[in-house]
């Protein structure tokens, strides 16, 4: 039996693997908590061996960055889009839901990966994100309609 060469996939891009990776931390972050997450099991997942992943990301801590950070990217414009839609309160508030709804479809790992890092972020400490950046953007987002209706 042949075994399965790990590295960058032929024809994909650094881009490409470093989102693999960045993926694949997530999904193991959710399915085994921070701690219990190691670079291995990550390089393994990924189909990349653990030397390729350190020239991605030089440390566990800097993978959950770039995880966290994924996240923004991808939920804080899409919950903004959603609050700036027209109607009042309560159906900005729905619109801003159901899309926090979709993104959680689209991404089935999120809410596991933000309730695995909020239970060891007091194990932690000095990983400096006391907030999960996901479920600020969904609150941030909430208190900004709520302040626009105040303000009118």
């Amino acid at each position: 039996m042949t075994r399965a060469q790990r590295g960058r996939p032929v024809g994909a891009s650094g881009e490409e693997t470093r989102q693999r990776i960045v993926v694949v931390t997530m999904r193991c972050v959710a399915e085994n908590g921070y701690s219990r997450t190691t670079i291995r099991e990550i390089a393994r997942a990924a189909n990349i061996t653990s030397g390729s992943l350190y020239h991605y990301f030089p440390n566990k801590s800097e993978l959950l960055d770039a995880a966290v950070e994924d996240i923004e990217r991808i939920a804080v414009p899409r919950l903004r889009a959603a609050a700036a839609g027209s109607g009042g309160v309560v159906e900005r508030i729905a619109a801003v839901l159901d899309e926090a709804s979709r993104l959680m479809r689209e991404h089935p790992h999120l809410a596991a990966f933000d309730r695995a890092v909020r239970a060891e972020s007091d194990e932690h400490p000095g990983r400096g994100r006391p907030e999960y950046p996901g479920l600020k953007a969904l609150r941030d987002t909430v208190a900004e309609i709520i302040g626009d209706a105040r303000a009118r």
